[in-house]
């Protein structure tokens, strides 16, 4: 604690530490946390109502935010800080990275012992706050299982940190979103290196999977079957009949290019490692082949084979 004294009267002397000050002194932000730049109003309470002296002069500054305006708290308008008084001020600053301030009260009082009076420099009453942003973080959003020739955006999403962003992606590209390539069936991985404002960077990485052929539909009702590149067979059965109609098909045994699965597993063994198998009741099956299709009821080859008229 410091103190001055300034003596007023006949006689001057030095008033050291007296325990005549029972004030608080308060700080807070809001918000206190926030994507930047974060606009926070700092709120300051200096409370005078467990005090035994007024305070005058009073006056408030802050390490880092100007200026700091009295809102209320002088009831009287007698610009003194009386006692059962508290008073309000704020100050509003634009926040872009992590930030702890300190604010500060500067007053004075007036004590007098018969005819000599004193006045008491306050200035030892503090409070800080603190804002905290969230740090820099990326995600990739977008479609990372594909087929052939499909439209793939793949989008670098930043958070925290300090604004304005830029991008480098691994291909090269500084664009925040890129296209991919499907054109080549494959797996292809893609990695962001997003830097903010305060010179911070962060990355993230996604791979993308292009399939050689999708999901497919089989209709036993159907009377056209799909074109489809490979000899394949289906054979369907009955998994569930009444009054003697069938009510669910289901495929019993399925055959692409000469090698046969019965009763097939989702997915085919050494067929398609990306494929989707299920019998539907009555609306027939989805059959996906990494490298084989299907051709319903019938044995086909796609185009004309050698030798054919």
């Amino acid at each position: 604690m410091k103190f001055a004294a300034l003596s007023l009267g006949a006689t001057i002397g030095l008033c050291l530490a007296v325990d005549a000050h029972a004030q608080t002194f308060s700080k807070t932000a809001n918000p206190a946390t926030g994507v930047p730049p974060l606009t926070v109003v700092y709120t300051y309470k200096l409370d005078n109502t467990q005090g035994t002296n007024p305070l005058s002069s009073v006056s408030i500054s802050d390490d880092q935010c100007s200026p700091v305006t009295p809102t209320g708290g002088d009831a009287n308008n007698n610009q003194a800080l009386d006692i059962g008084e508290t008073w309000t001020f704020t100050c509003t600053k634009v926040i872009t990275s992590n930030t702890t301030n300190t604010a500060q009260v500067s007053g004075q009082y007036t004590t007098c012992s018969g005819s000599t009076c004193s006045v008491h420099f306050v200035d030892f009453l503090t409070a800080t706050a603190t804002v905290t942003l969230p740090a820099l973080a990326v995600s990739i959003h977008g479609n990372t299982s594909a087929c052939k020739n499909d439209v793939v955006t793949l989008t670098a999403v930043p958070a925290g940190g300090n604004p304005p962003y830029t991008f480098l992606w691994t291909s090269g590209a500084t664009s925040q979103a890129i296209t991919v390539n499907t054109s080549v069936a494959g797996t292809y991985n893609f990695g962001v290196t997003v830097k903010d404002g305060a010179n911070h960077s962060v990355s993230a990485t996604a791979t993308v999977s292009v399939a050689e052929f999708c999901i497919a539909r089989v209709d036993p009702t159907l009377k056209k079957s799909p074109d489809l590149p490979l000899l394949t067979t289906i054979t369907w059965g009955c998994g569930w009949s009444f009054a003697g109609r069938c009510l669910s098909p289901t495929i019993v045994q399925i055959c692409i290019g000469g090698q046969c699965f019965d009763n097939p597993a989702n997915p085919l063994p050494g067929v398609c490692p990306r494929c989707d198998l299920a019998a539907g009741a009555g609306a027939g099956a989805l059959v996906g082949f990494g490298a084989a299709a299907l051709v319903l009821g019938t044995r086909r080859r796609r185009g004309p084979t050698a030798g054919s008229p």
